[in-house]
């Protein structure tokens, strides 16, 4: 991710997610926290920080167009108390003081095996930073474009020209670089990763 940490440094970091689900007999794993993309056989909890959006793509791997899967299961916990079960992940906004598992695969049967309408569910989640600190904010984004203010010679993504937005930070973290190149229009084409990574070393990220 690209942070900010609360004294106001930017740096790349890396954001890990320790979380379960408790019930009075057992624990289940939680792989992701309003997370729109979910591995397979896992499972994710959606707040009401996540807003109305459909929780269905969270099935679909990390791709709009990809197919979803056809096993997958919803649990709606008001109040740490299981409401209903659900064979698919709805939409809507979440009310304050619940909380919404879905999982897909392995993670939708252990929720259909485990988790039935009147028993009582704990969720914890902690986000930790590699680097230490608590942080203002972060953003996920690929690729890496530099690292240390060097180009890497290979992993730049997506070779062709279109529009592209760019994130980084002076060797201090003092300043922040944010980029938006136009593109797929008559006024501009877009710029490769790799000039969008050779702009940002020339900014000074």
């Amino acid at each position: 991710v690209f942070a900010v940490s609360m004294k106001g440094v930017a740096r790349l970091d890396r954001i890990s997610l320790q979380g379960s689900i408790t019930t009075p007999d057992d624990a289940l794993v939680l792989d992701g926290l309003n997370q729109s993309a979910l591995e397979v056989g896992g499972i994710v909890a959606f707040t009401p920080l996540w807003g109305a959006a459909t929780r269905k793509r969270a099935t679909c791997v990390t791709s709009r167009d990809a197919t979803c899967s056809e096993n997958t299961t919803e649990v709606v916990v008001r109040d740490n108390v299981v409401t209903e079960v659900r064979q698919e992940p709805g939409s809507g906004a979440i009310p304050q003081g619940t909380f919404i598992l879905v999982g897909r695969e392995a993670g939708a049967d252990e929720l259909r095996k485990k988790l039935q309408p009147g028993e009582q569910v704990t969720m914890r989640s902690e986000l930790s930073s590699q680097l230490g600190g608590p942080l203002e904010f972060a953003i996920g984004g690929n690729p890496i474009l530099l690292r240390d203010g060097v180009v890497p010679q290979v992993g730049l993504g997506d070779p062709a020209l279109a529009p592209r937005t760019a994130a980084g930070a002076s060797r201090d973290g003092r300043r922040l670089y944010l980029v938006t190149v136009d593109g797929r229009s008559a006024k501009s084409v877009g710029l490769r990763t790799k000039e969008v990574a050779e702009m940002m070393q020339k900014l000074g990220a």
